[in-house]
């Protein structure tokens, strides 16, 4: 089934079956053999920032177990960056050189890929090794958490508050365009985009269009990320004669990405905190009210 509610379902038992589907997935990923380990590594990462947007969303009902489910997932996921984090740097640098090719980001995309070759096979083997064998614990706590009530509150409060900090996290970068402040605001995007995809039938045709413009936000602000991750890396990387000119050019390319992003945070976040959840609470109510007939 897909990452969402489903009609007449009720909270826990799609919170269950949503988290043990993405547990699956993720297992299916780092055990398959189709594609190469950085790939299937990627979109496990991708299935564990679902399951704790999920769980951000129920936190409030889950008390202290939330604190155990999501520092089981962020550790699990920290785990297996080693080897994403060093291909996203070189896809950056891809970037840039797609929107104006220089001697200098050349040499530094050699750099990089010599830096990526000694990144420990034998790490991510064991790191992948580690995943798989602690992912179906999980299972046995999820089938032991406290009751969720079957009401709106329930999902609300998490609602309410993702889109809170999500409103508070923009108003920071755009007053203070820091890495950590940009990042810190993607982590709130990522979650907000989260939830509407698990609510995207309280009204598909409004859902899906937010969802696609949360979707643009969330990777404007993960080239961000990459340029700052990388910008970081260019005194160990660069030659010192090519410090200063990729600098420039990440600086330029970051001043476009943060306009952008702020435009989308100025529309985005236009309603208050109260007024997203009571808008949220009057779609849901109609939705769950629906016969399966009009779904």
């Amino acid at each position: 089934m897909a990452y969402e509610f489903e009609l007449h379902e009720p909270i826990a038992g799609a919170a269950q079956r949503i988290l043990g589907e993405q547990v699956d997935r993720a297992t299916a990923h780092l055990t398959s053999n189709a594609e190469p380990a950085e790939k299937r590594v990627h979109n496990a990462r991708k299935r564990f920032k679902e399951i704790r947007a999920l769980l951000r969303l129920v936190a409030p009902s889950l008390g202290g177990q939330f604190v155990v489910e999501n520092r089981f997932f962020r550790d699990v996921a920290r785990d297996l960056a080693a080897t994403r984090d060093a291909d996203a740097v070189i896809e950056t640098v891809a970037k840039l050189r797609a929107a104006g090719d220089t001697p200098a980001l050349k040499r530094l995309e050699r750099a990089l890929r010599l830096r990526r070759k000694s990144v420990e096979t034998a790490d991510l083997q064991a790191s992948v090794a580690n995943a798989v064998a602690q992912l179906p614990l999980v299972m046995g706590r999820v089938m032991n958490w406290p009751p969720i009530p079957e009401r709106f509150s329930t999902i609300g409060d998490g609602l309410e508050k993702i889109y809170r900090q999500g409103r508070d996290g923009f108003a920071r970068a755009a007053g203070d365009p820091t890495a950590e402040n940009y990042h810190e605001w993607r982590k709130r995007v990522k979650d907000h985009w989260y939830h509407v995809q698990l609510l995207r039938r309280v009204w598909p045709p409004m859902m899906k269009a937010w969802e696609g413009v949360l979707e643009q936000l969330s990777a404007t602000l993960g080239d961000h990320h990459d340029l700052d991750v990388l910008r970081a890396l260019i005194p160990d990387v660069a030659t010192e004669t090519d410090r200063a000119a990729i600098i420039e050019i990440i600086d330029v390319r970051r001043l476009v990405i943060e306009q952008l992003a702020n435009d989308f945070g100025t529309r985005l976040y236009s309603e208050t905190p109260a007024a997203w959840r009571a808008r949220m609470r009057s779609w849901w109510k109609a939705w769950r009210n629906e016969s399966p007939s009009t779904s």
